[in-house]
């Protein structure tokens, strides 16, 4: 635990003062303060220095050449004008895809035309570059940069590998290809239910819970799960990987476990990757993956200890998701609140109770979890969240399943059912958000010592929690 948090300190100084040279010098002070505590405490000392000294590294190494190879292929670009070929290999919303050009950059093309995934364009069109000045290896740093931690639209593109805006202005359509299995598979799932889904809200609803795909949402629905807490269903988490892994496992019950589990890692993954493999779906990724070999290999399942694991891996690939992505932080934050409300529950049986149990409880830690990180983030939350968890999450598996076959079969029940059910999660979200209760902070420094306030909270009740009580 202590390894994390001087992992978790040391990219926060890369971040916010993007200087290697700091970065080294804290990892240098945190070693011999790390070896005090060690000795302090009778702990092991060279196993954990050894993790401390690894992790440390790993963490500057992998921000030196998220920076070094970003900028590199940065330089050939000319910051005006966007003139040449690329494809479209995603889309996103408000007329907005994905291009990759003959080099694998991706750009954020903006477009009032319609594409798809697959078609190669030749276009002409105004170039914003996301960042264009590497600092991390300047001598100097800026201290202002920790006062200006609002959202920097720059530096999310950065996060996420966008070499920048393409605006269009002239284009000319000249193929449409394979984009790749992955890519191809996600235009087949959109084509499909487009096909067999008449309604346009059940129909941009189902590619949102299927794929995360909120292409095709209306924006005031959209802007209604937002208000409301209900974002996470049409943001492909957690939920949807462990609802994915449940269902092969009850499907596939008549085959063999030490076949089942490989079967189920093989799909979990091919569809984490269909989903884009964000910084909550490689979370959910890695601690399905550990938990299936867990159960494989008859090991005991240890979340907490998964979820470090988890974190620590996610912000080695995707270091700048600490900052710069809020799906990250609800992520880890929301399975946080879960699994710490979850050791106060009473052992009681009955039905109400197991409703309670496998829908509310869950909910209302889920909701304390990412409190301070949505006051954070949007500097305001909705009170109403719990209840409107409440009514739509239990339903997600039967809409999951519905949309999921609905992507082959196109049947009248099938679709009613599905219509029926996406009616009742846009209600829901309207009816909260426009009735809903908010809470609202402003100021950077007011919604930062709140997120501190909530971590020490969490730390000290993890603490009070895991320890056992005395024998009178």
């Amino acid at each position: 635990m202590q390894v994390v948090f001087y992992f978790v300190s040391g990219l926060l100084v890369l971040l916010l003062f993007e200087n290697i040279f700091l970065y080294v010098g804290f990892v240098v002070v945190g070693f011999f303060l790390y070896l005090l505590f060690l000795k302090y405490f009778d702990r092991p000392v060279w196993s954990s220095l050894f993790i401390y000294v690894l992790l440390m590294g790993l963490l500057g190494v992998s921000v030196f050449l998220s920076n070094y190879l970003y900028f590199e292929n940065l330089q050939d670009l000319d910051k005006d004008f966007f003139v040449g070929t690329g494809q479209i290999v995603d889309t996103m919303t408000d007329g907005r895809y994905v291009l990759s050009d003959r080099y694998g950059r991706e750009f954020v093309f903006h477009s009032s035309a319609e594409y798809s995934i697959g078609d190669v364009l030749k276009t002409y069109s105004n170039y914003s570059p996301a960042l264009v000045d590497c600092n991390i290896c300047d001598f100097e740093w800026d201290l202002e940069l920790v006062y200006s931690l609002d959202f920097d639209y720059d530096k999310w593109m950065f996060s996420q590998g966008y070499y920048g805006s393409i605006y269009e202005v002239n284009s000319v359509l000249l193929e449409t290809t394979t984009a790749g299995y992955v890519q191809d598979t996600k235009k087949f799932i959109i084509s499909s239910l487009d096909e067999n889904i008449s309604d346009d809200d059940q129909y941009g609803l189902s590619l949102g819970v299927l794929i995360g795909d909120r292409s095709q949402m209306d924006p005031n629905d959209y802007q209604n799960f937002l208000d409301t807490g209900l974002v996470h269903i049409v943001a492909t988490s957690g939920t949807h990987v462990t609802f994915l892994a449940l269902f092969l496992h009850f499907a596939f019950l008549w085959v063999p476990l030490y076949l089942r589990i490989p079967l189920i890692v093989g799909v979990v993954s091919f569809y984490s990757f269909l989903a884009g493999l964000s910084p909550n779906i490689f979370r959910a990724w890695i601690m399905g993956l550990l938990g299936l070999f867990a159960i494989l290999f008859a090991r005991n399942i240890l979340v907490f200890r998964s979820m470090l694991i988890a974190f620590v891996l996610v912000l080695l690939v995707y270091p700048y998701s600490l900052l710069y992505d809020i799906g990250f932080a609800l992520s880890f934050s929301a399975l946080l609140g879960i699994l710490l409300f979850q050791r106060i529950l009473p052992d009681i049986k009955g039905f109400f109770f197991g409703v309670y149990k496998n829908y509310l409880h869950p909910t209302i830690g889920a909701s304390i979890g990412v409190f301070p990180f949505l006051l954070f983030f949007v500097n305001q939350i909705n009170l109403y969240t719990v209840f409107a968890n409440f009514l739509v999450v239990p339903l997600l598996p039967i809409y999951m399943i519905l949309s999921f076959l609905s992507i082959r079969i196109q049947f009248e029940l099938l679709e009613t059912m599905g219509y029926y059910l996406s009616g009742w999660f846009l209600y829901v979200a309207e009816f909260f958000a426009s009735r809903g209760v908010y809470l609202t902070i402003h100021g950077f420094w007011s919604s930062f010592w709140i997120v501190v306030f909530f971590c020490i909270v969490f730390a000290v009740w993890y603490n009070i929690l895991k320890t056992p009580p005395k024998q009178s």
